[in-house]
């Protein structure tokens, strides 16, 4: 080893550690995560925003998070967010809308909880979806719990198996669950 590549190693390894001392001050602590995402988990209340924060929850692409939301009397539109697409990965931007399905089925889900029940269907102009709703009583939702619980995480798999019941459960309820114009 000359000098010319310890002084090389070095300064890569005070770049990386500054970089990383930089990086853990901008995003904080695990405790400031834990509290905001306890925030963002925390129980529903029939408002309309906190409606939006559970369809937010909803699985998405990347995690890019790709839409925008426009409240309008009695609907809520999803629509894309072109400015977090990704077009490496989803040049025909097949996964950004299917992340605007997921939000919407998440809404839908929140939204009837809340005494909103409606239909989700496409825009006309096919720009984004809508979730035209009524007031009625708050309906009970056995997926509302599981909104909250779904996260992504890129910690080890603890090789627990759902069990079949569960996944049957769920599954049906969600059909049942759909509009009769997706049956």
């Amino acid at each position: 080893m000359n000098r010319r590549t310890l002084l090389i190693g070095a300064g890569t390894l005070l770049a990386a550690g500054t970089g990383l001392s930089a990086w853990r001050r901008a995003a904080g602590s695990m405790a400031d995560y834990e509290a905001y995402s306890a925030q963002l988990r925390a129980a529903m209340t029939s408002d309309i925003a906190d409606v939006i924060r559970y369809a937010v929850l909803a699985a998405n692409s990347h995690n890019t998070q790709p839409w925008r939301f426009r409240v309008t009397g009695e609907a809520i539109d999803i629509l894309p967010d072109f400015a977090r697409r990704t077009p490496v990965v989803d040049p025909d931007d097949h996964h950004l809308f299917v992340s605007l399905g997921c939000a919407a089925t998440n809404l839908a889900t929140a939204a009837s909880a809340s005494g909103r029940p409606g239909e989700i269907a496409v825009l006309p102009d096919a720009s984004g979806v809508r979730y035209a709703f009524a007031s009625g009583q708050p309906r009970p939702e056995p997926l509302l719990a599981a909104i909250a619980k779904r996260q992504s995480t890129r910690a080890d798999y603890d090789g627990r198996t759902v069990p079949a019941a569960d996944l049957a459960r769920a599954f049906f309820d969600q059909v049942r669950s759909y509009p009769a114009a997706l049956k």
